[in-house]
């Protein structure tokens, strides 16, 4: 099954931060950035189909449209930030249609204080095990953000993505605005303008 997260995905500013425990999520996706920061214990994330083992202090970096899961084993607790790339928007730029060879970035210390003081702040888990995070301000979201950019950047290559998550992204778009209507393959190749046969592969492979 494939979810996708709608809001995540409407309107250019979007920032959205939890802190959890033990996270079991379904494949998922969305069209904004995705920062996943293991800050105790370790999860299993899946990226686009490749399975990584994310341990303390290392975090999952997802571009817009990837899709990803996340579950754990051992106790666990994480660090999500969802945000557009407007946030980012230089790095945003730079790397569009591209995606980070391996996803996972082990962070170094100061940019850990960086995201701990900046984004996390004084939020905690207690006997809760999912959380809300204030959004802070706005310079502070972008210099930790940057930081993490920064990392990634120089710990791994980049390269050239397909546009099978964007157009996962429209046809369940498509649909969500027309479900009352009859919809078919041929009406999403047709309205999307792409070719029936490549419409069929990606809704059989992803949907």
């Amino acid at each position: 099954m494939l979810l996708h997260q709608t809001h995540n995905s409407i309107g250019d500013n979007i920032y959205n931060a939890y802190l959890c425990q033990n996270p079991d999520w379904l494949v998922h996706f969305h069209k904004s950035f995705e920062l996943a920061l293991v800050l105790d214990g370790s999860i299993n994330a899946s990226v686009d189909g490749k399975d990584f083992t994310v341990n303390k202090n290392q975090a999952v970096f997802i571009t817009p449209y990837q899709l990803h899961s996340y579950s754990t084993d051992t106790n666990c607790k994480l660090f999500v930030v969802v945000f557009s790339g407007a946030h980012i928007d230089s790095f945003n730029r730079q790397m569009q249609n591209k995606r980070p060879e391996n996803p996972i970035v082990s962070l170094d210390e100061l940019t850990l204080r960086i995201i701990c003081e900046k984004l996390i702040g004084n939020t905690n888990l207690d006997k809760n095990q999912f959380v809300s995070v204030q959004k802070p301000h706005d310079y502070d979201v972008k210099s930790s953000l940057y930081a993490v950019c920064s990392a990634i950047v120089k710990s791994t290559d980049f390269e050239q993505r397909t546009n099978d998550g964007k157009l996962v992204f429209e046809i369940l778009q498509y649909v969500e605005n027309n479900f009352l209507q009859d919809i078919t393959l041929n009406t999403l190749a047709s309205y999307l303008g792409y070719d029936y046969s490549y419409i069929s592969r990606v809704f059989s492979a992803n949907i």
